[in-house]
């Protein structure tokens, strides 16, 4: 019944009821200005920049009134669309309310868990978890490849020794650090090239 109901729900035409009510709003305003605005034109002399600049003002508030107004007979088709939507779909809007009642009053979940892919662990960039310098094969997710060395000899040996700091001192400076995630396919389809 809940699963019905969010599959209509991804058709539904979006809600615009409060953009309606601002394009409105802001197609009133443009008109209300555009009246008084021309007013005030017809007070200054005819050829005049004065005049020029008042008309010029006029015929932008009268084109930004026009574009309004055709905003708000686009936006009135869709809460239309949107108004007939909500009417068709009321029994099923009260059904997953109710049943969203009732798994509630069970105890259960009332939304249903994402399902996951097979394969998703592939899609994680793996971080490097540690360098291993006695290892030149570790690989940069952080899990060493096989060495050549049993395992009871690499327990007995001693632990080497951190790598020393770079000095402060020295005339040039460190080299770069590598990057510690590896860059996923689709930022680089996002690069320009």
């Amino acid at each position: 019944m809940r699963e019905h109901y969010r599959r209509e729900t991804s058709w539904a035409p979006h809600d615009v009821h409060h953009e309606l009510r601002d394009a409105r709003l802001v197609a009133t305003g443009y008109h209300r200005d555009a009246i008084l605005w021309r007013a005030e034109a017809e007070q200054h002399e005819p050829s005049t920049p004065r005049r020029a600049t008042a008309d010029a003002d006029v015929t932008a508030a009268e084109h930004l009134a026009a574009r309004y107004d055709a905003r708000v007979e686009h936006l009135e088709v869709i809460a239309a669309a949107r108004d007939h939507w909500h009417r068709d779909t009321e029994y099923l809007r009260t059904r997953h309310l109710l049943a969203g009642q009732e798994l509630a009053r069970r105890g259960l979940a009332t939304e249903p868990a994402a399902d996951l892919g097979e394969q998703t662990a592939l899609f994680d960039i793996a971080e490097p978890t540690e360098v291993d310098a006695t290892n030149p094969a570790a690989t940069r997710s952080g899990q060493r490849a096989p060495s050549l060395t049993s395992r009871a000899t690499q327990q007995s040996r001693p632990p080497s020794p951190p790598p020393a700091p770079h000095s402060t001192t020295s005339p040039h400076p460190p080299s770069r650090p590598t990057p510690t995630k590896a860059p996923c396919s689709r930022h680089r389809r996002d690069q320009p090239t």
